[in-house]
């Protein structure tokens, strides 16, 4: 989307989700419903809840009876917040019904940010990267993060990655998702320092704090503790199928659970294909900002004091692979009247070409790119 009003796209809206009159409905009454209602129910005139789960309609939610959503109307009056994580295919029901996207109809965290900036000069946000390392035990064709394209692989300054932290936390109230990778981030010497700093000083504005690894390495006793003390969540990549070492798996698992840490293991035998840099896109500049829009790319990157638009961009110009571009970052750096306003136009999808340029060589997510590859195929060497 091309900005129009920059630091101001969002004033009419949030003129209606603010007003003390403005009716809601909410769609699903599980813990997301319970944490909205919390946040600001007090705040927003809710008259009424549904959810698509039959053993729930009947009950109750905050004094509200649940209903089924066949009940809503798009002509009521009243704005739907989606309460759910099965966001698109309540999204396809509420159209289908004449509702319409960030008119009538919200998912439940745009709401947040719209209504906690406007209402409280609060920046909600829903993920953020960095990539630690360069490094990594795998040399994996077609990684995302473009790793076996690091002639020199190195590690991000401590100091530095601390600095920009704070930089972004200046801004950002909330945080849904903030996450550490690499590469192998178990292979970054300071990983215990940067998760200390940023637990004591941030954690209490961070939802999720993750690791990602690929399970080849195994967390020191000063990690474990800190990753039970702070509830870091271990997310795993494995890549067993590919790739062998299912014994040095199996002893990651059993060590975070007897250390009682959070993980989650995501296997696939398949990944999807961003093109570049051997086969990248080519689209007309006329279908950019469509192609754009639709890719809807959801991670954000922490790269010398600035907030990539799309994380796969960012370590592609850190490779040496791609033309670092101003119109895909946001500069944390400069001073500008209604940042909070603009970065979160930037980050909802706004910037001054309505689209990122990365998009012309970047076939994109699977929204808009059905191309696979299979997981985790090793080129020669390792890129440690």
């Amino acid at each position: 989307m091309k900005w129009e009003n920059q630091g101001h796209e969002f004033d009419n809206i949030a003129k209606i989700l603010c007003n003390k009159e403005t009716k809601y409905y909410i769609w699903g009454t599980a813990n997301i419903a319970h944490n909205l209602i919390n946040l600001c129910g007090h705040e927003i005139k809710i008259i009424g809840a549904v959810d698509s789960d039959i053993k729930r309609q009947g009950k109750k939610i905050c004094s509200l009876i649940i209903e089924n959503p066949e009940i809503l109307n798009p002509d009521s009056g009243y704005i739907v917040l989606v309460t759910t994580s099965a966001f698109k295919e309540v999204k396809k029901q509420l159209l289908d019904k004449g509702f319409e996207e960030n008119i009538t109809f919200f998912d439940y965290f745009i709401f947040t940010q719209i209504f906690q900036l406007y209402k409280h000069d609060r920046l909600y946000s829903r993920r953020l990267d960095i990539a630690l390392t360069e490094r990594c035990t795998l040399k994996c064709r077609k990684c995302n993060m473009f790793m076996p394209y690091f002639s020199t692989p190195s590690d991000l300054d401590k100091e530095e990655v601390l600095q920009q932290v704070d930089q972004y936390f200046s801004m950002v109230e909330y945080l849904e998702s903030f996450n550490l990778l690499g590469g192998e981030p178990l292979l970054y010497v300071p990983l215990a320092e940067i998760i200390s700093y940023v637990a004591d000083k941030y954690r209490d504005r961070i939802e999720h704090f993750k690791i990602f690894t690929n399970g080849m390495i195994l967390p020191n006793k000063e990690l474990l503790g800190l990753f039970y003390k702070h509830s870091i969540e271990i997310q795993i990549s494995d890549y067993t199928e590919a790739v062998p070492y299912k014994k040095r798996m199996q002893e990651l698992v059993d060590l975070l659970e007897k250390s009682k840490i959070n993980y989650y293991i995501l296997k696939s035998s398949i990944w999807g294909d961003f093109g570049f840099p051997e086969n990248p896109n080519s689209i007309s500049d006329n279908k950019l900002i469509p192609f754009f829009d639709a890719c809807r790319a959801s991670f954000r990157g922490l790269y010398k004091n600035r907030v990539y638009f799309c994380h796969l961009e960012t370590s592609a110009i850190r490779a040496g692979l791609y033309a670092d571009n101003p119109n895909d970052y946001f500069d944390l750096s400069k001073k500008t009247e209604n940042k909070k306003k603009k970065f979160f136009e930037f980050d909802f999808g706004f910037n001054q070409s309505g689209a990122i340029s990365f998009c012309k060589v970047c076939r994109g997510c699977d929204t808009v790119n059905s191309l696979t590859v299979n997981a985790a195929e090793q080129m020669e060497g390792q890129n440690v």
